[in-house]
């Protein structure tokens, strides 16, 4: 049987890092698809002004991707520090099966995308998340809601 991912809500009590990296204006949750610093700034920083609306979320195909490019040592563990306070969606049996599927449906209509993208289209599509990215190939997936910046 499959089972629905449940995000937990903000709770009053709740420990630091259970709430250190939350929300942004848009209702729902919001899947990072990378890490989105508009001229320079720290995405984390914009996250964490926007704590009182919605949970970010991630996976770990975006965590391994982003932490895979990190030159240095120090900014590389506070990354992973940071990726740690953000609400993790697992990539269960039933989202490969979704990612599969998309990755089929979107290539006999010609858009084609990376697997790495389907993961988190389907992640979000999972827990019914809107993706914050500048990759406009998300657009193509079909019921997935996508925006380039937070508001």
């Amino acid at each position: 049987m499959r089972g629905r991912i449940r995000l937990p809500r903000k709770r009053r009590g709740q420990s630091k890092r259970q709430r250190c990296v939350h929300g942004s204006k848009h209702s729902g949750p919001i899947a990072v698809s990378s890490l989105i610093g508009a001229g320079g700034a720290d995405p984390f920083e914009e996250f964490a002004a926007r704590a009182d609306v919605a949970d970010f979320l991630t996976c770990g195909v975006v965590i391994a991707e982003v932490l895979r490019g990190v030159k240095i040592k120090k900014a590389h563990q506070r990354l992973s520090s940071l990726f740690g306070c953000m609400i993790y969606v697992p990539t269960l049996n039933h989202v490969w099966e979704r990612v599969a599927k998309l990755a089929w449906e979107l290539d006999r209509t010609g858009r084609i995308m990376q697997i790495t993208d389907l993961v988190v289209a389907a992640c979000a599509l999972e827990v019914d998340a809107t993706v914050l990215t500048l990759d406009s190939d998300f657009a193509r997936v079909p019921g997935l809601r996508v925006i380039s910046r937070l508001v």
